[in-house]
Order: C-alpha cells, then sequence, then structure tokens
C-alpha cells in the first residue's frame, strides 16, 4: 500500500534551494560593488581636482605676476603677454573644480578664488586706463601681487582640504569595507549552513524512498514478488513506484503463465540445451525492464514485454515441436529484439525470409541456439561489436539456412573439434550440436550441416533439410 503525503518536485526543491542560497550571495556582491564603485569614483574625482588644482597653483601666481610688471613698464606688452587670458584659463580652472567638488569648505575657497580672479580683472584694467607709471606700479604691488598671493593661498588652502578630505574618505572606505567583509563572510556561514542542512534533509528525503524501492527490487529478484510499502516524498519517486507495481504485476502474471505452460512442455528424445527457455535470458530480461523502468523508458518496456510474449508463446507453442519457419523466424527476431536492448550498442542483426518458405516446418527452438551463440561467443568477444544474418532459401527441393556473425570467430583447433563432435558418437556441449541431432530425428538423417569460420572475421553456420509444408 502507498503511504500518500504532500509531495514535491525534486527540481522545485533543488530550486528552492539555489533561491535561498544564491539571493543573499548576489545581494552581498552587488553590495560590495555599489560602494566599491562609489568609492572608487570619489577617490578618482578628489584626486584629479588635486592634480588639477596643484597645476594651476605652480603656474599662475609667478607667471601673472611677471607679466603684469613688463605691461607696467611697456604697455604694448599688453597685447603680447594677454594677462586677462590667463585669468580667464584661472575662471574655467575654478569652474571645472566647483563641478566635482562635493565639500562645503572646499566650494567656499573656490568661491573666494573666484571673487579675487574678478578684483584682479579689475585692476589689470585699470592699469591699462591709466597712463602713470608710479600709480600703475601701486596698483601693481599693492593690489594685484597682494590677489595673486591670495589667490595661491586659497588654492593651497584648497589642496589641504581635499587631501584631507581623500585621506578621511579612505579610512571611512577603508573601515566600511571591513565590515562589509566581516557581514558576508557571517552571511557565508549561514548559508553554508544552511546548504549543509537542506541538504542532508533533501538526500535523507532522497534516499529513503529509494532505498525501500531497492528493497523491493532485491526482493524481486529473489523470486518474491510482493511488493512492501515505501515512502512516497516526491512525483518522481511516486511515479516511478507505481510504475515498478505495474511492471511487477505483469511479471509475476508473465512469470505464472509461463510456469504453467512450462508444466505441459513434452520431454523429447534428447536432452537438449536450447529445447526450453534459458531462465538466465529471463533474469537478463526482468533486469532490464527494470532498469528501463527506473529510466523512465516506458514505450521500450512496452516493446520488451510485447517481444518477450512472443517469445514465449512461440517457444511454448502449446506443446508442439513442429512449428512453421516463420513462427521461427518471429521466435528469432523476437529474442533478438530483447537482446538488442541490452547490446545495442555491439548488435545488429538482419534477418532474410522469402515469403513463399514461411509455411514449412522446422523443429522448434532450431535457431535460437545458432544465434544465442552467436551472440555470446562471437560479437560479445570482439570489440566494436558485430552483426547476425540469417538467409534463408529454397533450392531443389531443399530449405537452406545460413546463420552467419561477423564475430571474433574460432581458431582452427577449436573448429576442428566442433566438426569431429559432429562426426563422433560422443556429443560434447554444443548448442547448435544439439539441433543437428534434432533436425536429424525429424527429418530421417536427411539433413547436411556444415560449420566455417576465420579467427577475428566470422562464424558461418549452415544447414539444410527437405521443404515439407
Amino acid at each position: 500500500m502507498i503511504r500518500r503525503k504532500k509531495q514535491r518536485s525534486f527540481r522545485a526543491g533543488i530550486r528552492r534551494l539555489i533561491i535561498l542560497t544564491a539571493v543573499p550571495l548576489i545581494l552581498c556582491i552587488v553590495i560590495l560593488l555599489v560602494i566599491f564603485i562609489n568609492m572608487n569614483r570619489q577617490y578618482n574625482n578628489t584626486l584629479n581636482n588635486l592634480s588639477i588644482a596643484s597645476s594651476f597653483n605652480e603656474d599662475f601666481h609667478t607667471t601673472l605676476d611677471t607679466k603684469m610688471y613688463q605691461v607696467v613698464v611697456d604697455r604694448e606688452m599688453f597685447e603680447i603677454l594677454r594677462p586677462l587670458d590667463d585669468i580667464e584659463y584661472a575662471q574655467m580652472i575654478v569652474d571645472r573644480l566647483q563641478d566635482t567638488t562635493t565639500t562645503a569648505e572646499s566650494l567656499k575657497h573656490l568661491s573666494d578664488i573666484e571673487r579675487y580672479l574678478n578684483f584682479l580683472v579689475n585692476n589689470i584694467n585699470s592699469i591699462i586706463e591709466n597712463q602713470g607709471y608710479d600709480q600703475n606700479m601701486r596698483i601693481l604691488d599693492m593690489r594685484i601681487r597682494v590677489l595673486t598671493m591670495l589667490v595661491h593661498q586659497k588654492m593651497q588652502e584648497y589642496i589641504y582640504n581635499e587631501t584631507r578630505l581623500m585621506t578621511e574618505s579612505q579610512e571611512r572606505a577603508n573601515t566600511e569595507f571591513s565590515t562589509i567583509v566581516s557581514a558576508f563572510s557571517v552571511l557565508s556561514l549561514i548559508v553554508i549552513f544552511i546548504i549543509f542542512f537542506v541538504g542532508i534533509r533533501m538526500a535523507n528525503k532522497l534516499t529513503k524512498p529509494l532505498k525501500e524501492l531497492s528493497d523491493n527490487f532485491k526482493t524481486i529478484g529473489e523470486g518474491d514478488f510482493s511488493i512492501h510499502d515505501i515512502s512516497l516524498t516526491s512525483d518522481e519517486i511516486s511515479i516511478l513506484h507505481e510504475a515498478f507495481s505495474t511492471m511487477v504485476a505483469q511479471i509475476e502474471e508473465l512469470m505464472e503463465h509461463i510456469r504453467q505452460e512450462k508444466d505441459n512442455l513434452r520431454l523429447i528424445e534428447f536432452q537438449l540445451l536450447q529445447s526450453q527457455i534459458n531462465p538466465h535470458f529471463l533474469y537478463n530480461t526482468f533486469d532490464t525492464i527494470i532498469w528501463l523502468t527506473e529510466d523512465g523508458e516506458y514505450e521500450k518496456v512496452k516493446q520488451m514485454m510485447n517481444s518477450l510474449s512472443n517469445f514465449c508463446r512461440i517457444a511454448l507453442s502449446g506443446g508442439e515441436d513442429i512449428i512453421t519457419l516463420s513462427e521461427e523466424i518471429r521466435h528469432i527476431q523476437s529474442y533478438l529484439e530483447i537482446q538488442q536492448v541490452r547490446y545495442f550498442d555491439v548488435l545488429s542483426y538482419e534477418i532474410d525470409l522469402p515469403v513463399e518458405l514461411g509455411d514449412y516446418l522446422i523443429p522448434k527452438l532450431s535457431l535460437q541456439p545458432l544465434v544465442e551463440n552467436a551472440l555470446y561467443h562471437g560479437i560479445k568477444h570482439k570489440r566494436g561489436g558485430g552483426k547476425i544474418i540469417i538467409k534463408c532459401a529454397l533450392d531443389d527441393g531443399k530449405v537452406r539456412i545460413a546463420v552467419r556473425d561477423t564475430g571474433i570467430g574460432m581458431r582452427k583447433e577449436k573448429l576442428r573439434q566442433i566438426k569431429d563432435s559432429v562426426e563422433s558418437e560422443v556429443k560434447q556441449g554444443y548448442g547448435f550440436i544439439n539441433v543437428f541431432e534434432r533436425m536429424r530425428l525429424f527429418f530421417k538423417n536427411d539433413v547436411e550441416f556444415d560449420i566455417s569460420s576465420v579467427y577475428s572475421e566470422f562464424t558461418e553456420v549452415k544447414f539444410e533439410f527437405p521443404a515439407k509444408m
């Protein structure tokens, strides 16, 4: 009985875990980036202002004083030296600094400098308008040089203030960065703990029903088809368990049918290796069906169950030992379809049965030992696998059948042993020899048999027998 609980998909659980862990980390990273960008922008602006102010402060004071002295001495130098251009350039520098300066104290210094520059313009104009040398020298000494000195001092104070601000900003940024790093470290530890805690819970929720389901698989493998309850914690486990329960019911029904039919099989004169269904083949088939179900390959499970059903129905054949060649080929095709699922990477096959040969008779299970030998002793042992080719033909009143595989082949010594065993009265345990003996019984020794092989290339078994409808 299935215990129903509130179930969620594993995908939804993993998605919640990712969100739970990723969002705090992303948030911390975004905060750090914003702080770093702001710090970097402020630092770069201050550094750029200091560079501009220092360059301006070094040149302006001495240059303008020198130019104005030359203008006082020789008025015609005014047009050549153009001192007002220096003041205009200084004003442009002040405007540029005002655009990027943020502190009130530094802005006040820039405002004072701007006022002094206006005074300088007025005094320079006074010198140009005044014709007296002595009076112009007094203006130069008492006003212009004083004003340029004041501009120089104010710019020095501005530089000092901005330098102090940059140092304080750096210290504050270091403190804030240390705080953020500490908070980020604590948050990381919390997230790791959450991941660890939630991961353990999810692992337990995952492994518990899988362990219970695995026990059921083990029980089925031991032949007990009773299914125990499991704890369903997700949609995937629920679907898997329901599919497994359905499959087990079908397998149990099929196994019961096989057991009932197997009890009705008659014993023949020779105990043949391949006259009954190989139980190992069935177990391997059921194992394949189980892992196909685990992988959700339900269409392949359906195909395998259909092939297994055809395989068993023809193998049983209502207790008859003789069937038509078309039924025998269908039996082999079902067998190869099942085996091709297990050995899809190494096995391919080709069957050529003309329609007109379908109603001729053949002892049941005559081809399976040959195909099984080709698979297990030929193809499986060759790197890269190989192909099984079955060709049927009618020639001069006889049916000719060739079973060829491109497997590992046989060495000459092994091939000689098999041929000697066919001719000898002491038969060894080769499946195709038993096939040959059964066909000799049915066709009154009117059977021809041949086997050829080249090591690492191929093995081919040929036989012919009378065409009987």
